[in-house]
């Protein structure tokens, strides 16, 4: 009887998918985006000199560190300008799909009839990942699976 449990449990853990290792190093979310525009927006940060270039447009959240450019970019995600707290901006899924990172990104939305401030927020997202195993990024909505954007990584 234990042969026989033992024999199964081996056989399952063989036959199970492997999951693949995760591509995203780190994700961050912030009320408030550093890209100056009010409209959704999706950008690839893949250097130093354009690390420097999104510090100058505003500051970065304190937990947003700059990454090893060698092996890591940095991708930064807003659906645009929001007219009160409570929204917030959330990585669900990934996956490859031949050489595109597919992002599924779910919008938090505050509860009807939640009391929150009203003060005009811009939820973004900044997502480190490894410069591994795609060379193009297509954001897709977390519950529909429509397609929000896409990027092409630069060589």
């Amino acid at each position: 009887m234990k042969t026989a449990s033992l024999l199964y449990a081996l056989l399952t853990c063989l036959t199970l998918p492997a999951q693949a290792a995760s591509l995203v190093d780190a994700a961050h979310a912030s009320a408030q985006c550093v890209l100056t525009s009010r409209e959704p927006a999706l950008r690839l940060i893949g250097d130093a000199t354009a690390w420097q270039a999104l510090s100058a447009e505003g500051p970065l959240p304190e937990f947003v560190t700059e990454p090893d450019w060698q092996k890591q970019t940095i991708l930064v995600l807003t659906r645009g300008v929001r007219p009160s707290a409570g929204y917030a901006l959330s990585l669900k899924a990934e996956h490859l799909q031949g050489k595109t990172l597919v992002l599924d990104i779910a919008e938090d939305t505050p509860p009807a009839g939640a009391m929150t401030a009203q003060v005009i927020t811009q939820p973004c997202l900044f997502l480190t990942l490894r410069k591994q195993g795609w060379t193009q990024i297509q954001i897709r909505a977390a519950d529909t699976h429509a397609r929000l954007g896409q990027v092409r990584r630069q060589p």
